[in-house]
């Protein structure tokens, strides 16, 4: 009998142990996506600040950018 219920309780631990290490595996993709998408962004922003030489433009450029990322 305590056979049984211990090998119910492990397989429970390890159920449980899958359960939380696949949550956290996706959490890590969606971080990582979240952080490939900003350094576009920035990317994006750095090299439209290079094309325009006027700062006037550069900074409307950029505060344009920043608000559809944030």
């Amino acid at each position: 009998m305590t056979r049984d219920s211990d090998r119910k309780e492990n397989e429970a631990e390890v159920k449980n142990d899958a359960n939380k290490e696949a949550k956290l595996k996706a959490e890590r993709a969606n971080l990582r996506r979240m952080f490939t998408v900003a350094a576009n962004s920035f990317g994006d922003i750095l090299r439209s600040m290079n094309k325009e030489k006027n700062i006037d433009i550069q900074f409307s450029k950029v505060y344009e950018k920043a608000e559809r990322l944030f």
